[in-house]
């Protein structure tokens, strides 16, 4: 089969942009291991300008959110704002009304479907897929990577980078919970590399933690939830990273959480996936018109703009992701009693996509 473009991945990252490119008039095959898009997704806490990208209905939107309330061992720090801040989004039905208007556009899915191998020719790149109807070879002028923190294209291509990794999972509990806020819990010995949460999802509550790739996340979930007395048996696990990550070769680039395109306080990548669905869609668009898929080229016109937009706020969120796994309880204790002190200005001026 020839396409001009083939993704690896059909969620967000991976199916926006197949809208975009299908706008274009380029033809593109969606590639996805997974049988049902959507089916074990990670959380669904969107900030409000996801409405920007998407015109969300009310069925996808469990709660709405203006602010968080942040736990260390012995402090509280809670910021607010008046209008809405955040949705607490259906995120398999987000995932599958995003794939649905990819495939609207006309682009072609072969999902329960696996990269086997990848050939880089002089005018083409070849893959050999894995389908449930056996092996089929797919040829076209690009390749992207967009399947995930564990992406499978990063790994062929070699590309470099530096990340870090944490393993998040979560679980819902069937009870009422319209709190306006989120609940953040910070300490080693709870959540050791990142942090455990509570959102308010309407009519169920979804509890989740994610710690650093040296604990098992598992036990110290297990750990958090007998602090609400609870014992849940159904659990939804995934990979994070975050960091610094080449995103280009030749005929090739990543999106996504294969780009690292995830910002490191809290682990979310939508909105950064949007903002770079938007720059590779021109990037791609360049490429068709000058057909030109070199590495410098694509480095250029997609890894440089959208690295000159988002790293400054990506290294941000470095330095204080950092700063909190360096901290005992003690010290987390202070840092976010130093916070209270700035609780006006953050709530003014605070902006959860850029941080």
């Amino acid at each position: 089969m020839n396409y001009d473009i083939q993704i690896i991945g059909a969620g967000p990252a991976g199916s926006s942009l197949a809208s975009r490119l299908r706008s274009l008039g380029l033809t593109v095959l969606l590639i996805d291991k997974k049988k049902t898009i959507g089916k074990q997704a990670c959380s669904g806490l969107f900030s409000k300008r996801i409405t920007k990208y998407f015109d969300i209905s009310p069925d996808m939107i469990e709660n709405t959110i203006k602010g968080a309330r942040f736990h260390t061992q012995n402090t509280i720090f809670e910021i607010k704002k008046e209008k809405t801040e955040a949705l607490a989004i259906d995120r398999p039905k987000f995932d599958q009304f995003v794939l649905k208007k990819a495939t609207d556009s006309g682009a072609h899915t072969l999902l329960n479907s696996h990269l086997v191998s990848y050939t880089h020719t002089k005018d083409s790149i070849k893959t050999h897929i894995m389908t449930p109807k056996g092996p089929q070879e797919i040829t076209s002028k690009l390749i992207i990577g967009a399947d995930g923190a564990a992406s499978t294209l990063r790994k062929t291509l070699n590309l470099k980078g530096n990340l870090n990794y944490v393993n998040g999972i979560l679980s819902y509990y069937p009870a009422k919970n319209t709190s306006e806020l989120v609940e953040l819990y910070y300490s080693p010995d709870t959540a050791p590399g990142f942090f455990a949460w509570i959102i308010p999802r309407g009519t169920r509550t979804e509890y989740g933690l994610a710690t650093d790739t040296r604990h098992n996340h598992l036990e110290y979930f297990k750990k958090f939830l007998t602090k609400f007395n609870l014992k849940l048996t159904k659990f939804h696990a995934h990979p994070i990273c975050y960091g610094n990550q080449q995103t280009v070769s030749s005929r090739a680039l990543l999106i996504g959480d294969a780009a690292a395109q995830v910002k490191p306080f809290s682990g979310g990548g939508i909105i950064y996936s949007m903002i770079c669905a938007d720059i590779a869609a021109k990037a791609i668009n360049s490429a068709f018109d000058k057909n030109n898929f070199t590495k410098q080229f694509l480095k250029k016109h997609y890894e440089d703009k959208w690295k000159q937009k988002l790293m400054p706020k990506i290294e941000l969120g470095l330095g204080i992701r950092n700063t909190l796994n360096a901290l005992n309880n003690r010290e987390l204790d202070t840092f976010f009693e130093t916070l209270k002190e700035h609780k006006s200005q953050i709530e003014s001026s605070g902006d959860m996509d850029f941080l």
